[in-house]
């Protein structure tokens, strides 16, 4: 067996003989695991803009939606006059989000039908108005008035769509 300082000598020979290669593969070792924590990083802080983006965009909501009395109105077809039932829905517009909604339009339409209504997400906002909801506001109540003649059997729909801008400039419908 060889004496341990003969060893511990030709490991320090070895090494000063190979140093530029070791220091090599340290180097690269060490840049790939740079390279790796960067890429890591840069996912990490795209998952946490997505989420603060999420938490801090406005939801816009309808609250406090209540059905009115049915109210008859005289209306006048040629030269008969007749009555016609209107029903009334008000409800209210909030934001429940943390931040303003930008650009809000919205198009509703009081349904009555003893079928669901189709998908609203085809209404187009020719004449609507747009404003502006801050964060924990609430646009006064609105109201949608329907006409015709029902039995009442059919259900009441409120069908409709609400786009806005939040702060990201990103628009949700």
């Amino acid at each position: 067996m060889k004496p341990i300082g003969d060893v511990l000598f030709s490991i320090g020979d070895w090494l000063r003989s190979h140093w530029r290669a070791l220091e090599l593969l340290f180097t690269a070792a060490a840049f790939i695991t740079a390279v790796l924590l960067l890429k890591a990083t840069q996912e990490q802080n795209e998952i946490v803009r997505e989420q603060g983006h999420k938490e801090l965009r406005a939801y816009l909501t309808l609250i406090d939606v209540e059905d009115s009395l049915d109210i008859w109105v005289p209306t006048r077809t040629g030269r008969k006059l007749d009555m016609s039932r209107l029903r009334m829905v008000h409800w209210t517009l909030k934001n429940l989000g943390r931040t303003p909604a930008y650009e809000v339009r919205l198009i509703i339409f009081l349904v009555v039908t003893d079928s669901v209504p189709g998908d609203p997400r085809d209404f187009a906002f020719a004449d609507s108005v747009s404003t502006t909801i801050g964060s924990g506001l609430s646009v006064p109540k609105w109201s949608v008035v329907s006409s015709g003649r029902w039995s009442g059997k059919e259900r009441i729909y409120l069908v409709g769509k609400i786009q806005h801008r939040d702060i990201f400039h990103d628009y949700h419908a």
